[in-house]
């Protein structure tokens, strides 16, 4: 009964993910996620075994067995409080989009599919959700649950402790005559929760889980481009951020006499205090960054291409005339700044590069030591990959619409 006094929980409160999700993540939790993952493995070997040679048939499964009864219930009462509540996940309705800078094949690394498979996918190691299962963990719990109903998945569970302790295998006695294909389907549940667990924490109401989240946690890929404490992925916000103070010929003159006084034995930065020769540096290696994490992926969410969604958007800094009137670029490659990109990191050397950087910051601040060489292709590779990302900068700012509604909006 409802009353003045009864509270609603709101749905976009963590209090009521709590309650949404209590019941199908607290056994992962207590029995932990990769250990949960061993464990049932290791209940598999045995209860496929036919070998009485061997003592791995007088383990105790007992509790691997009621970890994954409550994992099944808790996953019934997941997905049927969100059908009786009315409540989809945000996350879940994110619209993915092909990613307009992705890298061509032909440019491609051997290792680009791995790297970038699913972020949350990659942190967990996991191999039986596909694409769309990850996108919308629905799907794979309705296809657990159209296979056998609760009841008979922990009656199968029962049978499966049964036969871990018998010399006999289930498959041989009719009881599960598939117990690989049950062991999948149960991993793919432990999957399931592992991803609704990662996804709790990091915006089960809002943005969902960030598909390249995992390339910002492995130190020689991305160092500069700080998700840690912004909270954004969107490489395009960064580069949005600092696009907005240079235009694209007052950060190649930088970098021309940062250059300079690196390679000369005699030269020392003195354009300002050595902290302004820092800054320069770490945005040039965020940039440098920011392009090639542009690159990585197949799709992304649709909203990231949109100028509309960013928390603080930064009208560009144009060039004299709105346009690169003098740059290092073909014109195939100006007239196609995304190809053009795709080409320029079609190996993954971002972190070469960035060492490099690093050096002429210290032969710029210090007399005593020289280039060991003019690092002339360096400087022209940097200037192409400044020119390209100023034009796609102004190309994504071309989109804003919110500022033009609220100058056109009658008071």
């Amino acid at each position: 009964m409802k009353n003045d006094f009864t509270y609603q929980i709101p749905k976009d409160d963590n209090e009521y993910i709590d309650h949404l999700t209590h019941e199908f993540l607290w056994p992962l939790r207590l029995f932990g996620y990769e250990k949960l993952k061993e464990s049932l493995w290791s209940l598999t070997k045995v209860v496929t075994a036919q070998d009485p040679e061997h003592d791995y048939k007088t383990k105790d499964f007992t509790k691997v067995i009621e970890t994954m009864k409550d994992l099944i219930n808790g996953a019934w009462v997941f997905k049927d409080r969100m059908r009786r509540e009315r409540f989809t996940p945000p996350l879940l309705n994110i619209e993915w989009v092909e990613n307009p800078f992705r890298q061509k094949v032909k440019h491609q690394d051997p290792d680009y599919d791995k790297r970038n498979r699913p972020g949350i996918a990659s942190k967990g190691d996991l191999k039986q959700l596909n694409k769309y299962e990850l996108r919308n963990f629905n799907i794979a719990l309705d296809d657990f649950f159209s296979k056998i109903s609760v009841v008979e998945w922990c009656l199968l569970l029962d049978k499966w402790h049964e036969y871990a302790n018998k010399w006999d295998s289930i498959a041989s006695s009719g009881w599960d005559d598939q117990p690989l294909d049950t062991y999948e389907n149960f991993l793919k549940l432990i999957e399931v929760a592992y991803y609704v667990q990662e996804a709790y924490y990091c915006g089960f109401t809002k943005d969902g889980m960030p598909h390249n989240e995992h390339l910002f946690e492995d130190d020689y890929t991305i160092i500069h481009l700080d998700a840690g404490n912004t909270g954004k992925y969107n490489p395009l916000e960064h580069i949005n951020w600092i696009m907005h103070r240079y235009n694209a010929t007052s950060l190649k003159q930088e970098i021309d006499e940062w250059f300079d006084c690196g390679i000369e034995k005699d030269s020392l930065w003195n354009k300002g205090e050595p902290g302004k020769l820092v800054r320069i540096y770490e945005d040039v290696a965020t940039l440098l960054e920011g392009g090639w994490l542009l690159t990585q992926g197949d799709e992304v969410p649709s909203f990231w291409l949109d100028p509309d969604t960013y928390d603080h958007f930064e009208e560009p800094k144009l060039e004299e005339g709105n346009g690169l009137k003098e740059h290092h670029l073909t014109n195939k490659q100006f007239s196609n700044p995304h190809w053009a990109l795709s080409k320029i990191y079609r190996r993954t050397g971002v972190g070469l590069a960035r060492q490099e950087l690093l050096y002429m910051l210290h032969w710029a601040l210090q007399k005593e030591f020289k280039a060991y060489n003019q690092f002339d292709e360096l400087r022209q590779e940097l200037f192409k990959i400044i020119e390209l990302i100023y034009l796609i900068n102004i190309e994504v700012c071309s989109r804003r619409t919110k500022r033009i509604k609220e100058q056109t909006e009658p008071n």
